[in-house]
This record gives structure tokens, sequence and C-alpha cells, in this order.
């Protein structure tokens, strides 16, 4: 498992333990069992998009403050040069890069997903 995947784990658990919820009802809220969301947590196995983003929504944060560690700060556009995106590693055979993390208030989150083949 890569650095960054660890990053956002410990950051996923930091924020359950100050929020005060159990692992429990985190994985009641994910609706995944305790042992796959702790193995989650602690890095051993990644979280799927969809759990981050449903965590991001439980925590009342913004996604990037999860997958970057920084809150977004930029409200009019973002400028993002080739290969600065910050990158995912979710899926054997495919790259995240997400393309809007300095940028608040967006409706969706832009990413480039790209397929080996």
């Amino acid at each position: 498992m890569d650095n960054n995947n660890i990053l956002i784990a410990s950051r996923v658990a930091e924020l359950r333990r100050i929020s005060g919820k159990t692992s429990d009802e985190m994985a009641s809220m994910l609706g995944m069992e305790t042992e796959l969301y702790l193995k989650c947590e602690s890095g051993e196995t990644d979280f799927t998009f969809a759990m981050l983003h449903k965590c991001a929504d439980i925590f009342d944060i913004d996604i990037n403050d999860l997958l970057t560690g920084e809150q977004p700060k930029l409200s009019r556009y973002s400028v993002l040069r080739k290969g600065e995106g910050a990158m995912l590693n979710r899926t054997e055979g495919f790259s995240y890069q997400l393309l809007a993390t300095n940028f608040k208030g967006k409706f969706s989150e832009p990413f480039l997903v790209q397929a080996k083949f």
C-alpha cells in the first residue's frame, strides 16, 4: 500500500476519534462489517472512493480534506498544471487524478481517470 493511502486512512481514523464515534458506529454508517472498516482505517485495505465520500459527509468536511489533508481555498477558478493533481490508486489498472483539490464549493469532483490497456 502506498504512503498516500496510509495518510488517508490515518485522517479518517483521527476524524472518527475526534467526532467521538466508535469503529462499530462508523462501519454501520458506511454499510460495512466492522472488521473490514478496521482494516481500511489501519491502512491494510484501501477505502473505496464511495466510502471516502461517505466519510466526508459523516464528518461534514470536503472530501479533499480527507484526500489531501488541506482545505480548499479557491472559489472562482483553479489552475492545475499537467501532473500536479493529487493521485489516487484505487482500482487495479486505473489511475485517478483529482483536478480541483483547491476549489471550494464544487458541485462535483472532477477526476482524470486513466485505464491501462
